[in-house]
């Protein structure tokens, strides 16, 4: 029997681990797309049907194994469409692979009925730890039951509940840990997937971001030859601002102006914060006037777009815009960066508050 659960919790674990990389992009969970939620619960159907296989055989009829985890975990994950969908198919492999018969159809309802059960506990607003000693109890409960009417030898019945009931607390616990360390491993890589890539502040891309699409589209331009501009813009007298309204007020008007910028550019235009205060715009496939159009556009709403501080204080401020354009304005796209920030630097020392081309 030892060997048995052995090889139905290295089977559950297996498949835990194997979720926790499928879904590891699209998170399952009960906010999740439908499509998303349905393919949990075949997958999770799946292993019930898989973990069945490998049962221990009571009796000719009766066969115990650590199907109900299968919904427990896509209950706690999925919610109640997930875990009807696995206690569907787990029933139904139940019912045609060990013969059509009185008890198959019992246990096959029970299934089902243990879905429901845990999907809908899964809706209770309470812990996810309740959650999950709710529904082992409920499962438990509902198969030892199942054992005690099906099973006619008394000391069968004995023995069978005693090995399920050592095999749903060492199992839980195995299943209860590994996932809650891979849901906790997925959160974490998320986490630095995102940070990888965004500005911490504002959302936009940060340096290392701008840094990857700007070679992508470089090594796009080298093929197809198409025009480039790019936006280098920072905030006039930033320093002032924080040492008149504090650091938090700063970063208050930075994260206003990231969103300033993003409605102000084509949708397919790149936007990322690369300094402090300073911005740099990708613009695909955008000739020179179109970019200072562009460019002109973000002057105008910036210097009329009222920045509110958390006291409800308004301010004002200006960028000064500089801007390249290959092939319009350079042919040296290995320079292109630097040349758009010498336009910003031309629009910073003849006053400021204005747009510069190079």
């Amino acid at each position: 029997m030892l060997k048995d659960l052995f090889i139905n919790s290295s089977i559950l674990i297996s498949f835990l681990f194997l979720g926790g990389e499928i879904f590891k992009e699209s998170p399952l969970s009960p906010s999740a797309p439908l499509k998303i939620k349905i393919f949990g619960g075949i997958a999770s159907g799946i292993l019930g049907s898989i973990l069945m296989i490998f049962s221990v055989r009571i009796s000719p009829e009766i066969v115990l194994d650590l199907r109900y985890f299968a919904i427990i975990v896509v209950a706690i994950y999925g919610g109640l469409t997930s875990s009807i969908i696995t206690a569907l198919i787990i029933a139904n492999f139940r019912i045609y692979y060990f013969s059509t018969t009185p008890i198959s159809i019992t246990v096959g309802f029970l299934i089902i009925l243990l879905g429901i059960i845990s999907g809908l506990i899964s809706k209770l607003n309470i812990s996810q730890n309740k959650k999950w000693l709710y529904m082992n109890i409920v499962n438990v409960a509902v198969i030892t039951i199942e054992l005690l009417f099906v099973v006619k030898e008394r000391n069968l019945v004995l023995e069978s509940t005693i090995y399920f009931m050592i095999m749903s607390i060492i199992t839980g616990l195995l299943v209860y840990h590994f996932s809650n360390y891979i849901t906790v491993s997925n959160s974490l890589y998320k986490r630095f997937k995102i940070e990888a890539t965004q500005d911490f502040l504002t959302g936009l891309n940060n340096v290392r971001s701008f840094d990857n699409k700007l070679n992508n589209i470089i090594n796009q331009l080298q093929k197809n030859q198409k025009n480039l501009s790019i936006i280098i813009l920072d905030i006039d007298h930033f320093k002032k601002i924080n040492d008149t309204y504090g650091h938090l007020a700063g970063d208050s008007i930075l994260k206003e102006l990231a969103k300033v910028l993003s409605n102000s550019c084509r949708d397919f235009d790149i936007v990322s914060r690369t300094g402090g205060e300073e911005f740099c715009i990708l613009l695909p496939d955008c000739p020179n006037q179109m970019a200072i159009a562009v460019a002109e556009r973000i002057r105008k709403n910036v210097e009329k777009h009222q920045f509110v501080l958390a006291n409800q204080q308004k301010v004002h401020i200006t960028v000064s815009v500089g801007i390249t354009t290959y092939p319009d304005k350079t042919r040296n796209l290995d320079n292109i960066v630097e040349e758009a920030d010498h336009a910003l630097y031309q629009a910073k020392q003849t006053g400021r508050n204005r747009v510069c081309t190079g």
